[in-house]
């Protein structure tokens, strides 16, 4: 090997080193929404309804306990929830979600610092598509949000079985 194919090689090795170590930190410093709030799962529900005079449909659920101990107030909205699969995540059903504030239906949530709240996210009251049981006996849901600081909220349900009603 030429001399000059030498350096080549290793100068190239050296900006492929740089360059991962640039990607790299830039990685370790992106912030996150979690870096202002901490977020519990409290209750996580997917059901299909097949009660006699009603057309079947799949309604689903999950309450999140969000603590802002921020010294900035935290807006969340825009939710979008997702049923999926829980091993790949491949969504079954997805649609924007009713939200609910300690109980009270709003279009947002409003998080002061040092606050908790409960918010609840559910399918459209008219229901989805119900969901094949025998294909997908578990599922996971996963919620998406915008907020105030510009950085979006991601989380994933603990894995839940569907059950029927009748």
């Amino acid at each position: 090997m030429s001399r000059a194919s030498l350096l080549q090689s290793r100068s190239s090795k050296l900006l492929l080193c740089a360059a991962l170590a640039f990607v790299v930190s830039a990685c370790a410093g992106t912030p996150s929404l979690y870096d202002y709030i901490t977020v519990a799962p409290a209750e996580t529900q997917v059901w299909n309804n097949f009660m006699p005079g009603s057309k079947p449909n799949c309604s689903a659920l999950m309450r999140l306990h969000i603590t802002n101990p921020s010294e900035t107030e935290i807006v969340l909205r825009d939710p979008e929830l997702v049923i999926a699969e829980p091993d790949e995540m491949h969504p079954l059903r997805k649609f924007p979600a009713i939200l609910t504030v300690n109980d009270q239906r709003s279009r947002e949530a409003r998080i002061a610092p040092g606050e908790t709240v409960v918010l609840a996210f559910r399918s459209p009251s008219f229901g989805l598509e119900p969901i094949d049981t025998e294909k997908y006996p578990r599922v996971r849901l996963a919620i998406r949000l915008n907020s105030s600081v510009g950085l979006p909220l991601h989380f994933r349900s603990p894995i839940v079985d569907i059950f029927d009603t009748h």
